[in-house]
């Protein structure tokens, strides 16, 4: 009567009890993790939770044994995503577009972050469409968001990108960082081979220069 795995992104739902012969029970106490009353919150923790269900008999006042079931609150992480890059000279048509692909189970494309939007694809790989430019693929970055499901449950998207350059000078390399709370201002360093390294921030070209301060908020 009541689920015994869920999803943690299910919403709040209610708890049921009977008696043996099948009648429903209004009254009695349900406890156990993530549970408000006669409701059960699978946002509350990921694993598996036991529900014990407590009655007493409102005419006669007598306790039945607690009734215990179990519901398993199931998470998916987002797939592993493998962007591709090229130069444009070298994408002349659609069958020449670099894949990006993620690693996971039952992948699912959405050209959107959004997985209430239309399902592009369902495979491991996609393959961008061609957009021409003079005979060759467009420079650019091209995103997707791909999900995996496990046991029933679909992740958050990731977003892989498929970038088009029409440089051959390879990018530079950066250095990832952990920032604290406590130290609102963080210095990011990237590392080049070439000049005029610059910065960007949602796609928005930002001071050039090899460091860049990176405000915490």
């Amino acid at each position: 009567m009541n689920p015994t795995a869920v999803c943690d992104y299910t919403p709040t739902f209610g708890l049921k009890a009977q008696l043996a012969n099948g009648t429903a029970l209004t009254t009695g106490t349900f406890s156990g993790t993530g549970v408000t009353g006669r409701n059960f919150n699978p946002v509350a923790t990921q694993g598996t939770h036991t529900i014990t269900f407590e009655y007493a008999d409102p005419t006669t006042g007598c306790e039945a044994l607690p009734v215990t079931h179990n519901i398993t609150v199931n998470h998916t992480n987002p797939p592993i995503g493998v962007p591709d890059e090229a130069l444009n000279t070298d994408v002349p048509n659609q069958t020449l577009v670099p894949d990006i692909c993620a690693t996971g189970t039952d992948i699912k494309w959405y050209s959107a972050n959004d997985t209430n939007t239309t399902v592009v694809l369902q495979a491991d790989c996609y393959k961008t469409t061609y957009v021409d430019d003079l005979g060759k693929m467009k420079d650019g970055l091209y995103p997707m968001y791909a999900t995996q499901t496990l046991n029933g449950c679909q992740s958050e998207p990731v977003q892989v990108i498929l970038t088009i350059t029409n440089c051959p000078i390879p990018k530079p390399t950066a250095i990832k960082y952990h920032a604290c709370m406590e130290k609102p201002t963080l210095l990011l360093r990237a590392i080049g081979t070439g000049n005029d390294l610059g910065w960007w921030r949602n796609f928005d070209e930002i001071p050039t220069s090899a460091t860049l301060e990176m405000k915490i908020s």
